[in-house]
């Protein structure tokens, strides 16, 4: 998803919005094709902040999202805790 310093720098900067947006697809002969998710959406967009407590912080400095967890409303204050 990338690195995750460079959220939590732009969050302490002040700044509120960073938008994640989700995207469903397959692979077929033909490429990639966009499909609907479990809850009948093809993108699904929220902040940042909001994503679900289950990411992780890889060693390679990269989060990684559990694409099938739903997003967890919290402030910005309890997303950089």
């Amino acid at each position: 998803m990338g690195t995750y310093k460079k959220f939590l720098d732009f969050f302490k900067n002040g700044n509120y919005f960073a938008v994640y947006c989700k995207l469903a697809y397959i692979q077929d002969k033909n490429g990639l094709r966009f499909v609907e998710t479990p809850s009948g959406q093809m993108v699904n967009i929220f902040l940042l902040k909001d994503i679900n407590s289950s990411f992780r912080i890889q060693p390679n400095n990269q989060l990684q999202v559990n694409y099938a967890a739903y997003p967890q409303p919290r402030s910005l204050t309890e997303f950089l805790d």
